[in-house]
């Protein structure tokens, strides 16, 4: 093998060359292809980011993904791109036009780059003071050095003329083995932070017990179940203590309703409180419309909007639930009711609201909170309770909010039948 095919070399002993047109356009290609992709890098979080708002939540909360390791999800994307921007130099032989300390100076800097990425994926597997973190460390940077040195070694044989064709063909390996071990790279360090902050969200649960901790994974796995679930028929309870008393609507919250989802619409039943005789029926068609029902017939929201405001503040019942806030636990019990196990999980002080967990409110002045869960024989939650409470002008304690639904139906095809049936009683308006 010829002394001038290996990078090190070429780079401790670079040649005194001018750089022509084509070698400055393959260097302006490397920037402008790498931090295309940065760009593209950057929108992707930024879109996860707002789409995924509720669940990015610094606190480590149960359940949820601390929004931390995005960022460094973030960074180690950017720090990817990087090092395929110099591989790529390395491919069409830029480093001829590097001076000797800058060219050396680049080639060790992102070995290292690439080592330290490799610890951080082992931190998450063994930790720092286990040996394998830091064989990690050394295999990250030799085999990115290694990397390098056959994506130079292809522009080194591509300039002899007899090995043109050959190099060509083996150009077509190395992009490959250069794509996957990017990819090795990204996913053994992405899956190492993210173990981290598993691993991390972990400490919250030091202050329950061993059954606590046990009753806290059972909510867990009823609530995903309870999220699976493509079809349900529910009865929908809420109370704020603000509101005006006998109200159908409170607050932006619906006091009674029978709420239908199944996979094309939803449907919602709101019920007169204390009579419970039908007060407002909407439901939400294939096409994500809702209409209002107006007499013998529906209204859509597009109508209702190009005449006015929407006149309801809310067309659905509350039925999402966030995970467990273990850092704010004092205790959870369970218990055995008409055949179902029902775990309840008491707040302390350290409890935030919803609006709280997603930064719409600093401080809520809520105090505590209970929730109730109940889970079928196949551990799937079917029922829900939260109160949350305040102190009153006296210091005393009162349940601020209210909210309650049950799981009636998970029979696709009645739960269907049923909301044609109720959509079918109106005329479309």
């Amino acid at each position: 093998m010829k002394r001038d095919w290996i990078l090190w070399n070429v780079l401790c002993s670079p040649e005194q060359v001018a750089a022509d047109e084509r070698m400055e356009q393959i260097k302006k290609n490397g920037y402008c292809w790498s931090y295309r992709l940065l760009i593209l890098v950057i929108g992707i979080l930024a879109f996860l980011l707002r789409l995924f708002s509720v669940l990015t939540m610094a606190d480590g909360s149960h359940g949820m993904v601390p929004a931390e390791s995005l960022w460094l999800v973030a960074l180690l994307g950017i720090s990817i791109t990087e090092l395929a921007r110099f591989l790529y130099s390395c491919f069409y032989g830029t480093q001829e036009f590097f001076d000797r300390t800058g060219g050396m100076w680049c080639f060790v800097c992102y070995g290292v780059l690439a080592g330290i990425w490799a610890l951080a994926g082992a931190y998450g597997f063994w930790g720092l003071q286990d040996y394998r973190a830091w064989i990690a460390f050394a295999l990250g940077a030799l085999a990115f050095w290694l990397l390098c040195h056959l994506a130079y070694f292809h522009y080194a044989m591509s300039t002899e003329e007899e090995k043109g064709k050959r190099a060509k063909m083996f150009g077509i390996t190395i992009v490959l083995i250069c794509v996957l071990a990017l990819a090795g790279y990204g996913i053994f360090a992405g899956t190492g932070i993210t173990r981290v902050f598993l691993r991390n969200n972990l400490v919250y649960m030091k202050n329950l017990t061993e059954e606590e901790k046990e009753y806290a994974d059972a909510i867990e796995k009823g609530r995903e179940g309870y999220e699976e679930l493509e079809s349900v028929k529910m009865e929908c309870f809420y109370r704020d203590a603000d509101a005006e008393e006998g109200a159908a609507f409170q607050n932006g919250g619906i006091a009674h309703s029978f709420y239908w989802i199944t996979p094309d619409m939803l449907y919602t039943m709101v019920l007169e409180p204390g009579t419970d005789e039908v007060y407002q029926e909407f439901f939400r068609d294939s096409e994500m419309e809702w209409h209002i029902a107006e007499g013998k017939s529906w209204i859509s929201e597009r109508d209702y909007q190009a005449n006015g405001e929407m006149p309801y503040e809310n067309t659905q019942p509350y039925t999402g639930i966030l995970p467990l806030q273990l850092e704010a636990i004092e205790s959870i019990t369970k218990e055995r009711r008409d055949g179902q196990t029902v775990y309840i999980v008491e707040y302390g002080p350290d409890y935030e609201t919803a609006l709280e967990r997603i930064g719409a409110v600093e401080v809520s002045g809520i105090v505590g909170a209970m929730e109730e869960y109940t889970l079928n024989e196949y551990g799937v939650m079917t029922g829900y309770v939260l109160e949350e409470y305040e102190l009153t002008g006296e210091g005393e304690k009162r349940c601020a909010e209210w909210r309650a639904f049950t799981v009636l139906s998970v029979d696709a095809e009645q739960n269907e039948a049923e909301v044609r049936e109720l959509v079918g009683q109106y005329e479309q308006g």
